[in-house]
């Protein structure tokens, strides 16, 4: 699996649906051929936003724009290539007749969505601000017993980890 592709899966699992690294870490440990312990921990962490040099909390890969940039053509799509070029990186963005005419059936021929993209970055930069504003709490009012800050490292561990005050980039 190329690292561009592990960098993007790794994103949208973590930033975009709030899933814990741990678990991707864990699936790509079990099933990739080249696995690391090192790298694929490490590299789980960074795209988390959780590890010592951490991928800034306001990118969050996009896929679609992902795929455009790196795969231009769509020659990893091959099951796509019936469609109008404009709509390869995004089979949703087709219309029923472009689908059709192209032999296509999302959640049949090609996986349909499971998550509305720009929803989901909404979301996730929701979630940082919410930690952020914790953190903050904490940091004024003090933090005796340390609870806040065990909760922000447990929404670290889990996913949602982005601190955020305003907007973020979409790359």
């Amino acid at each position: 699996m190329h690292n561009r592709l592990r960098m993007v899966a790794a994103s949208f699992l973590t930033r975009q649906l709030g899933v814990d690294w741990r678990w991707g870490e864990r699936h790509f440990a079990e099933h990739l051929n080249d696995y690391e312990l090192a790298s694929n921990n490490g590299n789980w962490q960074w795209a988390a936003g959780t590890g010592c040099d951490a991928q800034p909390w306001f990118r969050i890969f996009n896929p679609t724009a992902q795929s455009l940039q790196y795969d231009a053509q769509g020659k990893y799509l091959p099951e796509l290539a019936r469609l109008p070029d404009e709509e390869i990186h995004a089979p949703e963005r087709a219309s029923p007749i472009e689908l059709e005419a192209a032999g296509i059936t999302l959640g049949v021929d090609y996986p349909a969505p499971i998550v509305d993209l720009g929803e989901a970055r909404r979301a996730a930069l929701q979630r940082h601000a919410a930690i952020q504003q914790e953190a903050a709490m904490a940091a004024v009012f003090g933090d005796l017993d340390g609870r806040a800050a065990r909760q922000l490292q447990l929404a670290e561990i889990g996913g949602r980890n982005h601190r955020v005050v305003g907007g973020g980039e979409d790359v």
